[in-house]
């Protein structure tokens, strides 16, 4: 659990900074997928609400990227939550 909030203060600090730690969130992200298999995603989309335009580019890149995200009483197309840019560029480049 503690990796979900690590998620949260990284998120937090490009939000703040724009400084991104793009391979410190894709090894957390990795172990989670390992522990909670490809139910992690709602997981994290629930735990990390308020930054679902930063997640959904990593997840993305993850392959477990959903077509609907189900979480408590809040149903996500895919679609409908739109992926942060420099992220997206950032994680071409990898």
């Amino acid at each position: 659990m503690k990796r979900f909030q690590y998620l949260r203060k990284l998120f937090g600090r490009y939000r703040q900074d724009g400084e991104l730690k793009e391979r410190l969130i894709i090894n957390h992200l990795i172990v989670i997928y390992n522990v909670f298999g490809p139910s992690a995603t709602n997981m994290l989309f629930m735990k990390l609400h308020e930054y679902h335009e930063y997640l959904k580019p990593f997840v993305s890149y993850l392959n477990f990227m959903p077509t609907v995200v189900l979480y408590e009483d809040t149903v996500l197309n895919r679609d409908s939550i739109v992926g942060d840019e420099s992220i997206v560029e950032t994680l071409k480049e990898l």
